[in-house]
């Protein structure tokens, strides 16, 4: 099973390809550019769809290792609205000629809105997920084969038997004080 941090690896690598590729565009429109006349039009549509799907499967494969199980929350929804919008861009940019400023304007806005989205998930039931977990359900977020349980036998003594009730962490001031003895 792919880890989590694979999944939004390839989600933030699709992001990036989305982006270069849709400035790219609106940079040779924004200079006077044509469609027929953009030399690297094939090769930026090409990023841009590659980017497109990356950033699909980095997204749902996160979904799917942190809630496992559970239906799409409203926050996602709204992040595949703006993946379609981020989608239907480039032919945006080539059409509505004039726009291409206020149109990059909107991606950077929407990109902007889409990771937002993702930090804050308005709207969400949260599924139970806390803050420590930033989300993850226990399988993506597994650590404890990071727990290491030092063993000193020097701090796991057994109590002074020549006085009652005393501990070795009683020295702690963290823990109350031990009762007395009756």
């Amino acid at each position: 099973m792919i880890r989590y941090e694979i999944y939004k690896l390839i989600h933030y690598t699709g992001l990036f390809l989305i982006l270069s590729s849709l400035g790219g565009i609106a940079m040779h429109m924004i200079n006077g550019g044509a469609r027929d006349t953009f030399l690297a039009r094939r090769w930026a549509g090409a990023l841009h769809g590659v980017g497109m799907f990356m950033a699909l499967l980095g997204g749902f494969g996160m979904y799917a290792r942190a809630y496992s199980g559970m239906p799409l929350a409203t926050w996602v929804w709204i992040k595949v609205f703006i993946w379609l919008v981020l989608g239907a861009a480039p032919f945006a940019l080539y059409r509505i000629r004039g726009a291409s400023r206020a149109l990059f304007l909107a991606i950077v806005a929407l990109a902007v809105a889409a990771a937002a989205t993702a930090l804050h998930k308005p709207f969400s039931d949260d599924f139970g997920a806390t803050e420590d977990t930033q989300g993850l359900s226990p399988a993506a977020n597994d650590v404890s084969n990071d727990i290491s349980i030092d063993d000193d036998s020097s701090e796991a003594a057994a109590p002074d038997s020549s006085t009652p009730g005393s501990s070795p962490q009683s020295d702690d001031p963290n823990l109350p004080p031990p009762e007395p003895a009756d």
